[in-house]
Formats: structure tokens, C-alpha cells, sequence
């Protein structure tokens, strides 16, 4: 349940022991740092509370194939490819390109930006296949992949999922990035005892606030669980209230 400010503030006494980790500072969260907490505080995350409630926005599809299509332009594909070529200019500001194929011997550039081409020459070793997602676009005659978003072994395509959530972010900070800080807040928060009206809770559907949360983050689309959300926060909201006024 969302804590309103006027709860929050001057009264970290009345929280209890339990809601201590979910509450812990931004820089608790396994790989934030002084460079990420900067994007992370633009979005007004500083906790891990405040992560767990930035609910996706959206979904991506992703379609599993073999064969490289110039019909699936401008969808997110997933598709085992092997780098043969790395192609770089003597510009900083250019991109570096690397040519890969399909099964089939479909080409394809997967193109990054920024002045280190170290990473995709790690990324996509040459002569060895890798499995890549990404949006499929195309660039005159040819295709390309502008910064995949996953680049894994054959054998760990399997944990790519075929649906994503999508996240609001700001530069500085990648939608796969917040997936996972979002997975490590969720994971701090606690089961916390039913606060809503037992018949309240059977005549909507609603889940416990536990797997509402985590519901949501699965599935922006799932409605019970968006709708125990937010009457959570109008509870909290009239609590707060009554807090003040006593």
C-alpha cells in the first residue's frame, strides 16, 4: 500500500520492523550506484518502495522465428544469429555494425552507438551463434537491429520471455535495467496482513497486496490487480487524514 507523505514524513517510528527492507535507500538494489540513482531520481525512485510501485506502462510481443523477414519490420523478433563481420568508422559519432546471419543465410546489421565497440565484439563474438532480440527495422533494401535488447547463448534463449513488460525510464537507465530493480523491490516486500473488508475483497476479486503488485508488474493489463492498487491508495490517503487530524 502506498504511504502517503504526510504519514511518511517526521514518523519513521510508527513504521514497523516488517516494512524496513521494501523501504531500505535506492542504493540497497544490487547494481545502483552514484550513475544510475541520477536517471532513477529524475523518475522520483529513491527507495525501493518507490521502485515497486513505478508499474509498467505496457507490453512487448515478442515473436520467436528462424528466418529473417523484411515482413517483420518494425516488430520485436527473437532469433538465433552468428556475427561474421565487425564494421567500424574512423567517426566517433558513427555506429558500430555488426553483420550477422540467420540459419538460412538472411543478413542482418545489428548496429550500436557510442564510442566502445568492445561490448557488441563481446556481446557477438565472430563465427559464433547467439540468440537475439530486439525490434526488427529496415534500412533501404536490408534489415536492421538498432541496440538489441538481449543477447544470450543458443541454450538461454529459453529464459527470454515471449511477452515484457515496458517501463516508463529516463536516459541513463534501459527498460531491462528497471525490470530487474523492480524484481529485486518486489522481492523485499513483505506479506503483510489483509487490511480490506474480507466480503469487499471476494465480491471484487481482488488479490492479497502481495501478488497484486507482483501482478501488476507481470501484466500491466491485469485489472484486479491494478484495481487493489488503487484503492489501496485512496485507503491510504483517507488514513493519513485521520492520522493528521488526531
Amino acid at each position: 500500500m502506498a504511504v502517503p507523505a504526510g504519514v511518511e514524513t517526521g514518523s519513521i517510528a510508527m513504521r514497523p520492523d516488517i516494512l524496513n527492507p521494501i523501504f531500505a535507500e535506492i542504493d540497497a538494489l544490487k547494481g545502483v550506484g552514484s550513475a544510475l540513482a541520477r536517471p532513477l531520481e529524475r523518475l522520483g525512485l529513491r527507495r525501493a518502495v518507490d521502485v515497486a510501485f513505478h508499474l509498467p506502462t505496457g507490453m512487448v510481443e515478442r515473436k520467436l522465428t528462424d528466418v529473417l523477414d523484411m515482413a517483420d519490420a518494425g516488430r520485436i523478433i527473437g532469433i538465433t544469429l552468428t556475427a561474421m563481420d565487425y564494421r567500424a568508422s574512423g567517426s566517433a559519432r558513427a555506429p558500430f555494425r555488426v553483420h550477422a546471419v540467420d540459419g538460412h543465410g538472411n543478413a542482418v546489421s545489428l548496429v550500436y552507438f557510442g564510442r566502445n565497440s568492445g561490448w557488441p565484439r563481446k556481446l557477438l563474438p565472430l563465427g559464433e551463434p547467439r540468440f537475439v532480440s530486439g525490434k526488427l527495422e529496415s534500412y533501404g533494401d536490408a534489415l536492421q537491429m538498432v541496440h538489441p535488447d538481449h543477447v544470450v547463448p543458443p541454450e538461454e534463449a529459453a529464459t527470454i520471455p515471449a511477452r515484457e513488460s515496458v517501463y516508463g525510464l529516463s536516459e541513463g537507465i534501459s527498460n531491462n535495467r528497471m525490470r530487474d530493480l523492480a524484481a529485486q523491490a518486489l522481492a523485499r516486500a513483505p506479506d503483510l496482513p489483509e487490511w480490506i473488508e474480507p466480503s469487499l475483497l471476494a465480491r471484487k476479486g481482488w488479490p492479497a497486496w502481495r501478488e497484486a503488485l507482483a501482478r501488476a508488474h507481470a501484466d500491466p493489463g491485469d485489472g484486479p490487480a491494478r484495481e487493489r492498487l488503487a484503492y489501496d491508495e485512496v485507503f491510504a490517503g483517507q488514513l493519513a487524514l485521520m492520522l493528521v487530524r488526531q
